[in-house]
């Protein structure tokens, strides 16, 4: 009786906080037409190593031994900051390898472009966000792969991504055109986050709407028609909170119109999506954090349902599983683009980015 009531205490605590976020109070709206990351000069950089995870971190130096050095001193790794938008709230963080001799990622004007799969690009909050706040962007002609074009997304030519690995050998190392994607829009753990190795990330979520376009096989999505199961990974949306996993990865959980999913567990994907875009549609994102829970809301023109406002929220404990991180002592930041310094081609719009605080 006592864990049923505690339970419900639970729900009712969640709903009545998803509730007081009805209203909302504009604070920033930014349009990014006057944006050009052009207008900033690059800077040379040396791989930072603040985590095992960075990119000099431990953890590839152990595996990688002195082949790993070898391969991250072939090149030179580029950097650039672009504040902008009123007050400079918004800032657009750029790498990019060996300038001169690849082509380097730009945002002008709202166009994401990014290349080449050694360049990234992210836009992110410059100062800390409310600790209850609405981050909501707009985003069109979204083209990183996923609609059956040749390549994926890629440009011509073997992409590899060196020299970070899981452990693998660099003899080992695929080549990645078979997976491609974009963050719509997440929310990650610490402050001025910035494009690294792809392992960085995967345990610095908190909240993540993206795209995962692979080629061959696809984890799971939900049909919110039918409220059935078939094989995404084609731009289906995954919408997930990320929730304690190993040292490398965190894992997923899943709030969709077939239910709620942890990733992996009874028979289902690591990851299972919520919706499917359709190309040449805009969209709006947005994730909410209140004082009890996380929201993520997914608007606009999706496969077989037409248009829709998708809106999942989960407690930042739920079934005695907390959301990663989700505490103060880790502070949140957004991010979209592609925040990987060695995977993902593409390009794609930014019409708006908004900032909002409860009205209350």
């Amino acid at each position: 009786m006592f864990n049923s009531m505690r339970a419900m205490l639970a729900v009712l605590t969640l709903l009545l906080a998803v509730a007081a976020q009805a209203e909302w109070r504009l604070i920033f709206d930014e349009d990014l037409r006057g944006v050009d990351s052009d207008d900033v000069a690059w800077s040379a950089v040396a791989p930072s190593s603040t985590t095992a995870l960075d990119d000099g971190g431990e953890f590839f130096r152990v595996h990688g031994g002195p082949e790993f050095d070898r391969q991250l001193a072939s090149f030179t790794l580029h950097r650039k900051r672009v504040a902008f938008g009123e007050d400079g709230w918004l800032t657009a963080e750029l790498a990019a390898r060996d300038l001169g001799t690849r082509p380097a990622p730009s945002l002008q004007r709202g166009r994401i472009s990014i290349p080449d799969h050694y360049g990234a690009l992210i836009v992110r909050n410059t100062r800390r966000l409310p600790a209850e706040y609405r981050v909501e962007v707009e985003l069109r002609d979204i083209e990183f792969g996923g609609w059956g074009d040749e390549g994926n997304g890629y440009s011509a030519g073997k992409k590899t991504p060196d020299p970070w690995s899981w452990g693998a050998p660099p003899a080992e190392w695929p080549d990645i055109r078979g997976a491609n994607g974009f963050y719509l829009l997440a929310i990650v753990d610490h402050d001025d986050p910035a494009p690294r190795n792809n392992v960085f990330i995967h345990t610095r979520r908190k909240a993540v709407i993206d795209v995962y376009n692979v080629t061959e096989g696809g984890f799971e999505a939900c049909d919110p028609k039918t409220r059935t199961f078939y094989t995404g990974g084609r731009n289906t949306v995954n919408a997930f909170f990320a929730i304690p996993g190993t040292e490398l990865d965190s894992m997923a959980v899943m709030k969709t119109e077939c239910g709620t999913i942890y990733g992996g567990q009874d028979g289902r994907s690591p990851y299972v999506a919520a919706a499917q875009l359709l190309r040449g549609e805009r969209y709006r994102f947005a994730i909410e954090r209140s004082s009890a829970a996380f929201t993520l809301e997914l608007a606009g023109r999706f496969r077989g349902i037409g248009r829709r406002t998708l809106r999942y929220s989960r407690g930042f404990v739920e079934d005695g599983v907390p959301i990663w991180h989700h505490d103060s002592a880790y502070p949140d930041s957004f991010i979209l683009g592609d925040p990987h310094l060695n995977f993902y081609e593409g390009t794609a719009r930014i019409a708006r980015i908004r900032l909002l605080q409860p009205a209350r």
